[in-house]
């Protein structure tokens, strides 16, 4: 389960616990209902507003649309990690801009 699929089944349990509609959250949340569908479905990345915007609606914090379903710790760690992957890769991108800056003024 990637990121998208975490985030859209959290949002859908989280949506069903607080016994919204789609229609109701898409008004509380201000955004269109066919839009708030396919956040459900995973089909599109969500920006940080509507992330904040969502959560407002539904009285959560923002980090619980990331938690794991059913606290499955192994997926848990799965998420973590490639979050961390992505930030050293990051770090690692930058690493070699600079090296390769560097590379160029030696030569």
């Amino acid at each position: 389960m990637d990121l998208r699929e975490t985030f859209a089944a959290n949002l859908r349990r989280i949506r069903n616990a607080k016994g919204l509609s789609q229609d109701d959250l898409a008004y509380e949340a201000e955004i269109s209902r066919s839009y708030l569908s396919q956040i459900e479905k995973g089909s599109f990345h969500v920006s940080l507003k509507i992330i904040g915007r969502l959560a407002e609606a539904l009285g959560v914090e923002p980090a619980e649309f990331l938690k794991t379903p059913n606290g499955n710790p192994r997926l848990r760690n799965t998420v973590y990690f490639r979050l961390l992957c992505l930030g050293l890769f990051r770090k690692c991108l930058i690493t070699v801009h600079r090296l390769i800056a560097c590379y160029h003024l030696i030569y």
